[in-house]
């Protein structure tokens, strides 16, 4: 499909991209472990196990908050925005290849912080499928929320200030359901992942539409 094809070439240019900013990305990962490690240690020592899932989604949003500055922000540092936005390709196009970029982050990072909170603080409960769905439709939640944010203030001076307060706004409300349905004490019935699902894929609806906007303008 064209559309696909063309979200795959600009995913490939901004993975192309990230990789020449080796620094940056060990420097986001480190950060990362160590604040899963500090997690899991205050976990044990403090025998508060359930601590453990909602600092787990904590940290996905803070990496939410450092994609949300690689993504449409990053094209306006480099003055090549105007020529992304001169391309003869939609701007939901444009829009939902630096959703996947974010999503891919997100997973990515993500994932080390949730294998090292699982080994060093012994809940290896969050290896578990429900846990692991949670993840990826969070993930998908935040990306798109990071990517529309990233969009929306790319040409503030104050996005420094926006991107993080609008990230957090944004995902906040969704973090109580998500720690929910990850926690084996709590019983979660069919309606509530199906609540999730909503919630989630009209974040994504709604963030691609208002996308054509923005990035007409």
């Amino acid at each position: 499909m064209p559309s696909l094809d063309k979200i795959y070439h600009f995913l490939l240019k901004d993975i192309q991209v990230e990789a020449r900013r080796g620094f940056e990305v060990l420097a986001s990962i480190g950060f990362i472990s160590a604040a899963s490690l500090i997690v899991a240690e205050v976990a044990v020592r403090s025998f508060t196990p359930q601590f453990v899932i909602p600092a787990l989604w904590i940290i996905v949003v803070f990496i939410a908050i450092f994609t949300a500055t690689t993504t449409f922000v990053r094209e306006v540092d480099k003055r090549t925005i105007f020529g992304v936005r001169l391309l003869p390709i939609p701007p939901s196009i444009i829009f939902l290849s630096k959703m996947v970029f974010s999503f891919i982050l997100i997973l990515f990072q993500g994932g080390i912080s949730l294998l090292i909170l699982a080994v060093f603080s012994g809940q290896l409960y969050m290896l578990s499928t429900n846990v692991l769905f949670v993840f990826i439709a969070l993930g998908l939640h935040v990306s798109a929320i990071a990517s529309f944010t990233s969009a929306l203030v790319m040409y503030s001076e104050g996005r420094a200030f926006l991107i993080p307060m609008l990230v957090f706004i944004l995902t906040i409300p969704v973090i109580p359901l998500a720690t929910s349905l990850s926690d084996p004490a709590v019983p979660s019935l069919l309606n509530d992942y199906l609540m999730f699902l909503a919630e989630v894929s009209i974040t994504l609806i709604v963030t691609t539409i208002l996308s054509e906007y923005i990035l007409r303008t």
